[in-house]
């Protein structure tokens, strides 16, 4: 079903938590001097309705259950200081944060293995018309521990940085909420018992998150019944004896 509203204006990109569908909106510029970019920002689409969940936004990374931000509007003349935010999806909290030594970021990533945010960045120069980001220079990338921002390191690149992709990997498997290394019925349980908030001490989040969605909940319970019936490793008796016992079914 299509969806319209007045506040859809120049989507860029888009990501699904949950029921809900985020987007970056990068929203429209100015007719006039200074021709200053406007309404871009963070949008949600939930029960077919938009509403504006980060108000400035210019770029994100995506790094389940948050939404990193950063505001770098264009407009002519000088620029308008940058700002950046974490946007929550679960609790829908919004806070900021201030990353060192970034001039006029391009692009952002993060590496949810290694725990680091990369933010990409030109360089500025100013003329007699202004301060601007230098797009005729190279650029250079500086990276950050995702849990206190604090900066890492830094290393240079090249002219009009827009895109950094990592090499991702995990240590564990899909589904195996128990970090046994398979996939059974065991894995329900630790997940049921998670759910019912005792969760064991061997019990992995991401790995029971088997939809992805940043929750753990019933739906990934049935996820994995579908991995262990596709096995074949455990009959369809074992797995309804567990889920009975347990309380979700009858």
């Amino acid at each position: 079903t299509p969806i319209t509203d007045e506040n859809i204006r120049n989507p860029q990109e888009i990501v699904i938590a949950g029921s809900d569908i985020y987007f970056l909106d990068l929203g429209q510029y100015g007719t006039e001097p200074p021709y200053a970019q406007e309404n871009a920002g963070v949008y949600c689409i939930s029960g077919g309705k938009v509403t504006k969940v980060v108000a400035d936004a210019t770029g994100w990374a995506i790094s389940s259950p948050n939404i990193y931000t950063y505001n770098a509007p264009y407009s002519y003349g000088d620029p308008k200081p940058v700002t950046y935010n974490i946007y929550n999806v679960q609790t829908k909290e919004l806070e900021s944060f201030t990353p060192s030594d970034i001039e006029s970021p391009a692009t952002m990533c993060i590496d949810p293995v290694q725990g680091l945010l990369y933010i990409a960045s030109y360089h500025m120069t100013t003329s007699e018309w202004g301060t601007f980001p230098d797009y005729t220079s190279n650029g250079y990338v500086n990276y950050y521990d995702l849990s206190t921002m604090n900066k890492i390191g830094s290393f240079d690149c090249g002219i009009g940085p827009r895109r950094i992709g990592v090499n991702l990997g995990t240590d564990y498997i899909l589904g195996d909420a128990n970090g046994d290394e398979q996939v059974n019925v065991t894995d329900i349980v630790a997940t049921v018992n998670y759910i019912m908030n005792k969760p064991s001490t061997d019990f992995n989040f991401e790995a029971a998150d088997v939809n992805c969605d940043g929750e753990v909940n019933v739906t990934d319970i049935v996820a994995m019944v579908n991995i262990i019936m596709k096995d074949g490793t455990q009959n369809a008796r074992e797995v309804m004896s567990v889920l009975r016992r347990s309380g979700f079914i009858f």
